[in-house]
């Protein structure tokens, strides 16, 4: 997970670590599947009101990249807060609409009161719901494009980007007009075998089992999701023959011990 107080990585379960280098950890029962059923996929932050000026921290040593991942989604994409410096690409996303299975797709948690869910937070007034083109499910909520600073004053050095997604219930239209997510985005079913019991084989013929571009490493050492050679390319994190994604060749985007 991300440290956004030190802007640095770490460890999945870690809560914080020390000057001295002491580690500690989160309690095992925050770190159970029933735990994160309560939060979003993507959680985000804005720094708290009364916050000192260049205080808060973002990710500004270079941007968080979300690609090639396979969802099942009952609740939005989103937490509380703003992108920050995000790239998000070729994931494939399928809504669990509650007319599917009223049991399984319950939402969970039940979707933010828009009117309190930014109390507390510099410019939480402006947080809001953006719901996606088709279904029930916000796609954000309790969101806020752009990240402020501590004075309220918004941050485009640090602007996402979206796109080369797919999306069962498509994208918020209001931020593809305003904002230009999603240019390449596709609206549909992904096309997974059995997502309600974590089949994410694509079937043939599905959705995801292509995409206009591939993410590779740059020269200057980060990620660019750019054309795919020999059309190769695909959204999600399983191939169509059924392989995990392997990510870019680079050994610097390793998955670490």
């Amino acid at each position: 997970r991300y440290d956004f107080a030190r802007a640095r990585w770490l460890p999945v379960g870690v809560e914080s670590v020390g000057r001295s280098g002491s580690v500690t950890w989160m309690d095992p029962l925050d770190q159970t599947c029933d735990a994160s059923l309560q939060g979003r996929v993507l959680k985000f932050a804005l720094p708290p009101q009364g916050a000192q000026p260049d205080s808060y921290r973002y990710a500004e040593r270079g941007p968080i990249y979300v690609f090639n991942n396979s969802w099942y989604l009952r609740s939005p994409v989103t937490g509380i807060g703003a992108a920050a410096n995000l790239r998000h690409w070729n994931n494939a996303l399928l809504f669990c609409e509650p007319g599917a299975d009223v049991d399984l797709c319950r939402v969970r948690p039940e979707t933010f009161d828009a009117s309190a869910c930014g109390r507390g937070l510099v410019r939480g007034d402006d947080l809001a719901r953006y719901p996606g083109e088709t279904g029930t499910l916000p796609f954000f909520d309790c969101f806020r494009w752009l990240p402020v600073d501590e004075r309220g004053h918004d941050r485009p050095d640090l602007a996402s980007e979206f796109d080369h997604d797919v999306s069962s219930n498509g994208f918020p239209l209001v931020l593809m007009r305003q904002r230009g997510i999603e240019r390449h985005g596709r609206t549909g079913h992904p096309g997974f075998t059995a997502p309600e019991r974590g089949d994410f084989r694509l079937l043939p013929s599905a959705l995801a089992a292509t995409a206009a571009c591939a993410v590779t490493e740059t020269s200057d050492h980060r990620l660019d999701c750019s054309e795919a050679p020999d059309g190769r390319a695909f959204a999600g994190a399983l191939d169509p023959e059924g392989r995990l994604y392997d990510g870019p060749a680079s050994a610097r985007f390793r998955p670490p011990e």
